[in-house]
C-alpha cells in the first residue's frame, strides 16, 4: 500500500509535471511566436530605419545643394544690386552733369541765338538802308544819264550850228 500510495503520488506528480511541461511548451511556443513576431517587427523597423536614414541622407544632400544654389543666388542678387547701385549712381552723375553742363550750354546757346538774332536784325536793317541808298543812287544815275543825254543832244546841235 505504501508503494501504491507512493506510486499514485508519483503518478499524480508526473501528471502534474507533464501538465506543467505541456503548459510550459505552449508558453514556450507562444513566447517563440511572440519572439519571432518581435524579430520580424524589429527587422522591419531596422529596414525602415535604414530606408529613412538613406532618405535623410538624400534630403540632406539635396538640402546642401539647395543651400549652395541659394548662396549662389544671393551672391548673384548682391552682385546685381551692386551693379544697379553703380548704374543708378552713374545715371545720377550724368543727370547732374546734364543739368549743370547741359543747362549752362543751353543758356550759352540761347545767349548766342539772341546775339545772332540781334546781328541779323541789324544786318537786315543795314541791307534795307543800303537798298534804299542804291535805289536813290539808281534814280540819281538815271536822272544824270537823262541830263547827260540832253546835254549831248544840245552839244551836237551846238556843234552843228557852229559848223554852219
Amino acid at each position: 500500500r505504501r508503494i501504491t500510495a507512493e506510486n499514485a503520488d508519483l503518478l499524480r506528480q508526473l501528471q502534474e509535471m507533464e501538465s506543467d511541461a505541456n503548459l510550459l511548451l505552449k508558453t514556450k511556443s507562444a513566447l517563440v511566436a511572440a519572439l519571432d513576431e518581435q524579430k520580424s517587427i524589429a527587422d522591419n523597423e531596422s529596414k525602415e530605419r535604414v530606408s529613412l536614414l538613406a532618405k535623410y541622407r538624400n534630403l540632406e544632400h539635396e538640402a546642401d545643394g539647395l543651400k549652395e544654389n541659394f548662396d549662389e543666388e544671393v551672391g548673384s542678387k548682391e552682385n546685381l544690386a551692386r551693379q544697379l547701385n553703380k548704374a543708378l549712381g552713374d545715371a545720377d552723375m550724368w543727370r547732374q552733369k546734364y543739368e549743370i553742363d547741359g543747362l549752362a550750354k543751353a543758356e550759352e546757346l540761347e545767349m548766342s541765338r539772341l546775339k545772332l538774332q540781334a546781328r541779323l536784325s541789324e544786318s537786315q536793317s543795314t541791307i534795307e538802308q543800303l537798298n534804299a541808298k542804291l535805289s536813290q543812287l539808281e534814280k540819281s544815275k538815271a536822272k544824270v544819264q537823262g541830263d547827260l543825254n540832253d546835254i549831248s543832244v544840245q552839244l551836237d546841235q551846238a556843234q552843228i550850228l557852229n559848223a554852219a
